[in-house]
């Protein structure tokens, strides 16, 4: 009993300590961590570089080390997504803005006449008299937000059918009708059909707060498209989000009739997907696959199988207003380091050099406890590492999840970022390195010794029992 006790005080000595062995050397990659303003919490957002080499997509290889090469508790701090307490769209008055056509003037050369209500609700906007024209073209319209209440941050346009397969237009905002700021310089409408398959963009969003009145102007008014309505979305509470980063972009690495493989070096989330198509007047219905591993019962090895998780119609348009590109595709939040397209044959070929890829996400931050004297080091990129962050509100007990972090803002150091070679570990093979994974052999013979001792001692025991059973 005494020796099957010493084994599983080893067994917990062992678990408890797999963490206190590792040092910064034994990670792939280290970053200094810069502290702008002393404070017991410190906030760092993790750069692309950090992604492009994790190990594990949830993060679990991420550590934060002091001076002394001490691990420091850390928590990643979650997502705030943009929050509507109370979104409506609804239909808005709007006014043509008429020009002559061929006259090719700019924005600012329409001189309008407007009336308006005490509230400020427009009653009418009526081009001054112009010069004798043989005809007249749409060059705009003016939209009349000033009755809706909240934060106006998109439009949607409904129009009648027409020729003209897209339209390109901007989009100004103005409290006084007088002086007006670019919202968008790219918005699109798009109606495209090719056998079968339909592209319809017909709305556009900003990301700043529009003023009362709208002025949408196309860019070409001789096809400008017939507006029948007119639809405003107005929000009353928003979150804004942080800003998205956009990896480099990623060649194929393997290409098989229309199948595309892409493969890259950590691990970053799949929120928004940006495909390039390399030729001018391109378009491919395509879908975006992900692999999954299975293991095969009747075989020794795992099956490799793609499983689809979005379809989309990427497109690149020559058009007299400029190129018109498909816009990104979300990717509801995946995590990996390979993906597929797969192209729909009927569409044809799309030339000789393949499709570019772009990763977009949001970057994580995550908030750590100063403890001790810096330098401090950010280190990720260790195989066979679980996750140690804490919930925000064990690191942070006095935060109640409502106030702003009491975390003063640091910096990840991207210029003085060490690289150990992929797969080693501190100049040893990870296998051999006893902080990681030689933990977990001395784990298993520890388990196989307490149960060949639990063995042992069950069959003394049995021997007892049979001789203390036979008669005297």
């Amino acid at each position: 009993m005494k020796s099957l006790f010493a084994l599983l005080v080893a067994l917990l000595g062992t678990s408890a300590s797999a963490e206190l062995t590792l040092n910064p050397a034994q990670f792939a990659y280290r970053g200094i961590i810069h502290i702008n303003e002393k404070g017991p919490y410190q906030q760092v957002s993790l750069p692309l570089s950090v992604y492009q080499g994790l190990a594990s997509p949830d993060l679990a290889d991420l550590r934060v080390f002091n001076e002394r090469g001490e691990v420091l508790p850390y928590a990643i701090v979650p997502r705030e997504s943009s929050v509507e307490t109370h979104r409506k769209e609804q239909q808005v008055p709007f006014f043509p803005l008429h020009a002559p056509a061929g006259n090719g003037s700019e924005a600012g050369d329409i001189a309008v006449t407007i009336r308006q209500t005490g509230d400020g609700s427009l009653i009418s906007v009526r081009q001054s008299a112009p010069a004798s024209s043989p005809a007249e073209v749409v060059r705009g319209l003016v939209l009349d937000a000033s009755r809706l209440k909240g934060s106006v941050r998109s439009l949607r346009l409904v129009d009648e059918a027409g020729t003209t397969p897209f339209h390109a237009y901007t989009i100004e905002s103005s409290q006084d009708l007088q002086h007006w700021r670019m919202l968008k310089r790219d918005a699109q409408l798009v109606r495209l059909s090719h056998e079968g398959h339909r592209v319809d963009l017909d709305g556009a969003e900003w990301d700043v707060p529009a003023d009362r009145y709208l002025r949408l102007l196309w860019a070409d008014p001789q096809r400008a498209p017939v507006i029948s309505a007119v639809l405003l979305s107005s929000v009353e509470r928003r979150y804004e989000m942080p800003q998205r980063i956009w990896s480099t972009e990623i060649r194929p690495n393997a290409v098989s009739g229309g199948d595309y493989e892409y493969v890259w070096t950590g691990q970053m989330p799949l929120e928004m997907l940006r495909i390039n198509l390399p030729q001018m007047n391109s378009l491919a219905p395509l879908a975006i696959q992900q692999p999954v591993i299975r293991s095969s019962r009747h075989r020794h090895r795992d099956e490799l199988r793609w499983r689809t998780v979005a379809q989309s119609v990427v497109y690149r348009l020559e058009s007299p207003q400029g190129e018109i590109r498909s816009p990104d595709i979300a990717l509801d939040q995946l995590v990996g380091n390979r993906l597929r397209l797969s192209l729909d044959r009927r569409a044809g070929k799309l030339g000789e050099a393949p499709p570019t890829l772009q990763i977009g996400f949001v970057p994580r931050e995550i908030v750590f406890l100063a403890r001790g004297d810096g330098p401090f080091i950010l280190a990720w990129g260790a195989k066979g590492l679980g996750r140690v962050d804490l919930p925000l509100s064990t690191l942070l007990p006095e935060h109640d999840g409502k106030a702003q972090l009491p975390a003063r803002q640091s910096n990840l150091s991207l210029a003085e970022t060490m690289r150990n070679e992929p797969g080693v570990i501190a100049g040893k093979s990870a296998a051999a390195d006893p902080g990681i994974t030689s933990n977990k052999w001395i784990l298993w013979l520890v388990l196989l010794g307490g149960l060949l001792i639990l063995g042992g001692m069950a069959r003394a025991l049995t021997r007892q029992l049979h001789q203390g059973e036979k008669p005297e």
